[in-house]
């Protein structure tokens, strides 16, 4: 562990979206869940999942950095997904990627650059 407390929210209940590239298909699936708060040396203090429903996860938390318990690695920290689960990232992410860029991106405001920024009147 890392030696960092973490609060980790998540949703959970059941949901209905549309296909990806087929948009007038729908599909069911669900949330997981697994909210957590977890302290500096890795133990679970607050842990709920799917199975739990909607609500909040409350526990005491020490805050501040402890020594890690582990060596931090220099990759990534999370498990090879299994290949179908990969399959459908590889699959999916085109589509998040395009939606992005073509429907999401255009419509952020984007911040003035530094020569032309004038401080904030409050």
């Amino acid at each position: 562990m890392a030696g960092a407390p973490v609060i980790h929210a998540s949703h959970a209940g059941d949901f209905e979206g549309l296909i990806p590239g087929d948009e007038s298909r729908k599909y069911r699936s669900r949330y997981l869940g697994e909210t957590q708060i977890v302290d500096g040396t890795g133990q679970v203090l607050s842990h709920m999942t799917y199975d739990d429903g909607e609500g909040i996860a409350f526990a005491d938390l020490e805050l501040g950095r402890v020594p890690p318990t582990e060596p931090i690695p220099e990759t990534f920290w999370i498990e090879p997904l299994p290949s179908n689960a990969s399959k459908a990232w590889e699959t999916l992410a085109s589509f998040g990627q395009n939606y992005y860029s073509t429907v999401l991106k255009p419509t952020l405001v984007q911040a003035p650059s530094i020569g032309n920024s004038k401080p904030a009147a409050y």
